[in-house]
């Protein structure tokens, strides 16, 4: 029997924290800045696969740090092991094309029972302004 939290994880969303919304214009950032963001999203999701969850917030903005505690990020990675059991590897992270200001990127992750992918959006500054941890056919 699947739980009702487990449910809501296979069915959608496990929701680590808000997220502004996205752009890929690269609204007056460098290239070499939407590479540079592009790197750090695929290094957050291998901290986060770690369980290096001090190391995961270094980026975070000021509203992510006082919203999304190491607690609360190693709650949400425990219920994607939960349900699709341990990580095996992830892919290249791709730039997500959302309306607003920040940049995201979809990261697509392997476990043992099925596919998840991590969405890391960075606001003004470079710094990570939302993380989830999704389904992989979220919009």
């Amino acid at each position: 029997m699947i739980s009702r939290l487990t449910a809501g994880v296979l069915a959608g969303v496990i929701l680590l924290s808000g997220c502004t919304g996205t752009s890929a214009s690269r609204r007056g950032a460098e290239q070499a800045d939407v590479e540079l963001l592009r790197s750090t999203a695929a290094n957050v999701t291998d901290l986060m696969a770690r369980s290096d969850w001090a190391a995961v917030r270094t980026g975070f903005d000021a509203r992510l740090l006082t919203t999304l505690s190491e607690e609360r990020l190693a709650s949400g990675w425990a219920q994607a092991t939960t349900a699709k059991g341990e990580f095996i590897a992830r892919a290249e992270p791709v730039e997500v094309d959302k309306p607003g200001d920040s940049i995201v990127f979809d990261t697509a992750m392997q476990f043992d029972r099925g596919d998840m992918k991590s969405r890391i959006s960075f606001g003004p500054g470079g710094k990570i302004a939302g993380l989830f941890i999704l389904v992989p056919q979220a919009p």
